[in-house]
C-alpha cells in the first residue's frame, strides 16, 4: 500500500525483536490503531531509532542520565569532605577511606547480579530502585553520629551504582537500534566523569573548613537530588510503545546471568 515500506518478506528475524520478542512491524502497529490491521505491514528500516517511532526519547534519555549523575554525584562527594568527616567523627585516614570501598564492593558484588535482576524486573524498576537506594542511604547517612552507622549507609549507597550501570544502557536499547545507540551511549557514558565533576566543584558552596559538622550539608545535598531524580525517572523513563512489559518473557536470576 501507499506509503508503507517492507524491507523483508515474511517474518522479521528474530534479532529485529525487542526484549518483549515484539517485531517492529507490531510496534508499529500498536503505535497507529488508525491505520488498522493494514499497519502491520509497514516497517520503519531497522537503522531507524526507536524515536522516529515515538519521541519520547528525547525526553527518556536525560531523565535516565539524570538518575545516573546523581548517583554518581552521590558515590563521590566522600572526597570533598574527607577532611571534615576525620574532624568531625574523630577518624584516621584508613578508617575513612573505608567510606569509599565498601560502596565500591557492595557494587562490585552485585555487577553479576544486576544483569539478572534487570532481565527478571525490567530496566525501569531496577533503575528506579537504584537511585532510591541511594537517597535512602545518604539520608542515613546524614543523621550518622559515628563511622558505623555512616559505612553502613554507604552500603546501601553502594546498591546503587552497580544497578544505575545496567538498567540505563538497558532502557537506551529499548528506544534505540544498534545503528543509531552509538550517540545516546556516548551521552550516557559520561554520568560519572560529569557527576565527579559537580561534585567536588561544587562541594565548597554546602561547607566550611571551620565547622566540621558541615560535611552532613553536602549529604543532604545529595538526597535531595536523588529524590528529585527519582521523581523524573519515575514519571518520564518509560518503554516504548509496543515494549510490554507484562508479555515479556519471565527467567531466573541465574538464566539473566
Amino acid at each position: 500500500q501507499s506509503g508503507h515500506v517492507r524491507l523483508f518478506e515474511g517474518e522479521e528475524p528474530d534479532f529485529f525483536r525487542n526484549a518483549a520478542g515484539i517485531s517492529r512491524q507490531a510496534a508499529v502497529a500498536a503505535h497507529d490503531p488508525v491505520a488498522g490491521d493494514d499497519n502491520a505491514d509497514r516497517i520503519v528500516p531497522y537503522g531507524t531509532a526507536y524515536s522516529d517511532v515515538d519521541n519520547g526519547s528525547v525526553i527518556v534519555l536525560p531523565d535516565a542520565s539524570t538518575g545516573t549523575v546523581a548517583i554518581a554525584i552521590n558515590m563521590f562527594k566522600v572526597p570533598p569532605t574527607m577532611g571534615l568527616l576525620m574532624a568531625d567523627l574523630g577518624i584516621g585516614p584508613a578508617l575513612g577511606g573505608w567510606l569509599m570501598t565498601v560502596p565500591t564492593v557492595t557494587g562490585l558484588v552485585l555487577a553479576l547480579p544486576s544483569g539478572g535482576l534487570t532481565d527478571r524486573f525490567g530496566p525501569k524498576k531496577v533503575g528506579l530502585f537504584a537511585i532510591l537506594s541511594a537517597a535512602v542511604g545518604s539520608l542515613i547517612g546524614s543523621f550518622a553520629p559515628n563511622i558505623e552507622l555512616l559505612l553502613f549507609s554507604r552500603f546501601v549507597e553502594g546498591l546503587s551504582f552497580a544497578l544505575i550501570g545496567v538498567a540505563v544502557p538497558a532502557i537506551i536499547a529499548m528506544w534505540f537500534s544498534p545503528e543509531k545507540s552509538g550517540a545516546p551511549m556516548a551521552i550516557w557514558s559520561g554520568w560519572v566523569p560529569i557527576g565527579m565533576l559537580a561534585i567536588f566543584t561544587g562541594a565548597n558552596l554546602f561547607i566550611a573548613a571551620d565547622d566540621p559538622g558541615t560535611w552532613t550539608n553536602v549529604w543532604w545535598l545529595s538526597t535531595a537530588l536523588l529524590v528529585a531524580a527519582a521523581v523524573l525517572y519515575l514519571v518520564f523513563v518509560k518503554a516504548p510503545d509496543g515494549y510490554a512489559a507484562e508479555d515479556a518473557p519471565k527467567i531466573s536470576l541465574v538464566a539473566g546471568m
